[in-house]
């Protein structure tokens, strides 16, 4: 059971509509938190200038732009959603049973030691835009450079025994940047009484860093997250958190390919003719460089057809799935038909072997419709339709669905990209419709 109460303000001003700002100040607390921390202040701010309004704007402004206005905000905002109620206080479980005169007796331990500084996570984000419009809007959309930093994040952290009383402790101590540039466009290609045609395009980078892990009084280095499952592999993983590095970078054996005999040929990174995991080394990212989509509608007359296109693109996978099913020393169990085909007759390693390119682009729906003329019938509307979803997916990944596969991970957030198999697949789906308005 926990408890959370917030108070907030908000100013906004606007000034002739050409000079706006608007800004809020939380004050938030909760039970969850250290009793030196229970209260988090989290303030925004953000201004915006219509720059198109400016007097020596005007002969632009009756040429050919319509909009442009240029913004920039800073705000703080505060995250408890990372722990449990208690897991500031100390907590006790029950230990090992022993024998006294006769009866057996309960005993208790320490489960969790206290934090009283235990706080919120903090995220402050620093964003400039401009907004801009063409040609009576023909063609607008915006564009937004961010620096966002994630601090005091929450991790589990080893901590001696004594002076602690359990060897872990929950504190605040990482952080995370994310930058990046997010880019909107929208345009009226062709628009006359007969045929019109509008395409909106945006397209998104963002690069992340873990910029901070450890503190003076809590320590972790190259911690390694994500498990890898198949035989033998017991106590594998698959990513590392590491300053410098993102989260969900794959973290193992680079393979060079495969010997005459069907046998891995891993970098020897250290040079002492040994591979062990002195030899690990960055083998993927599973964070894309960039997302993307497309949406278009173009309609001639009565007919009218739309489309929305979306892809993700530099993001590696680690095809777990194809690594056990796809190996050829499970027989007799039960594999893949690719089994009988490779010309790998070495054991199961997590290694690079295993990391495919995820990028992919998928044709998420597709309408095609006809918009009858009714007026003489009394009906306002009248349209048949035929829609597809999940229509086709272009990619190299050679797993059922690289989007599935991206998304999962055996670490949550801090492993993600790992194929299990199993995973169930994303429908294709046909409506056949009609739509009626009286």
């Amino acid at each position: 059971m926990s408890k959370l109460i917030g108070f907030f303000g908000r100013l906004n001003y606007n000034f002739n509509d050409k000079y706006l700002l608007a800004a809020t100040l939380r004050r938030d607390g909760s039970s969850k938190f250290g009793a030196n921390n229970k209260w988090g202040t989290f303030p925004s701010v953000s201004v915006a200038w219509r720059i198109l309004d400016e007097p020596f704007m005007e002969r632009l402004r009756s040429e050919f732009l319509s909009d442009l206005k240029l913004r920039l905000s800073y705000g703080v905002t505060g995250n408890q959603d990372g722990i449990s109620p208690y897991n500031s206080l100390a907590l006790y479980s029950t230990g090992p049973l022993y024998y006294n005169n006769g009866n057996w007796q309960s005993t208790y331990q320490y489960s969790q030691n206290p934090n009283p500084n235990l706080k919120w996570e903090q995220t402050a984000t620093l964003n400039a835009g401009l907004d801009f419009s063409f040609y009576k809007d023909r063609i607008s959309g915006t564009v937004d450079f961010y620096n966002r930093k994630t601090s005091d994040l929450l991790y589990t952290y080893p901590v001696p025994v004594p002076p602690y009383l359990y060897p872990t402790i929950l504190a605040n101590v990482g952080d995370i940047s994310n930058k990046g540039i997010e880019l909107v466009i929208n345009a009226d290609i062709i628009r006359n009484q007969d045929f019109r045609w509008s395409v909106s395009f945006n397209v998104a980078h963002n690069k992340q860093l873990i910029t901070k892990l450890s503190n003076d009084e809590f320590k972790v280095q190259n911690t390694m997250v994500g498990l890898v499952t198949g035989r033998g592999q017991s106590g594998s993983t698959t990513s590392i958190l590491r300053e410098g590095e993102e989260i969900s970078t794959f973290y193992g054996l680079k393979c060079l390919g495969l010997d005459e005999n069907g046998m891995y040929i891993f970098q020897d990174v250290d040079k002492n003719d040994t591979i062990d995991s002195r030899d690990y080394q960055v083998i993927g990212h599973a964070m894309p460089k960039a997302t993307y989509g497309i949406t278009s509608t173009i309609s001639y007359k009565g007919f009218e057809l739309s489309f929305f296109l979306r892809g993700v693109y530099g993001n590696d996978i680690f095809n777990n799935d194809k690594m056990q099913m796809g190996n050829p020393t499970n027989f007799p169990a039960q594999v893949y038909e690719e089994a009988t085909t490779t010309p790998l007759r070495d054991k199961m390693v997590y290694s690079s072997y295993y990391i495919e390119k995820g990028s992919f682009l998928r044709l998420q729906n597709a309408s095609l419709g006809y918009n009858f003329n009714t007026k003489k019938l009394g009906i306002n509307k009248l349209k048949v339709y035929i829609t597809g979803e999940n229509l086709f997916v272009i990619t190299k990944y050679s797993g059922m669905d690289p989007e599935l596969a991206a998304e999962n991970g055996s670490g949550g957030i801090l492993a993600q990209g790992i194929d299990p198999g199993g995973l169930a697949p994303l429908i294709r789906r046909f409506i056949i419709g009609v739509d009626v308005v009286f």
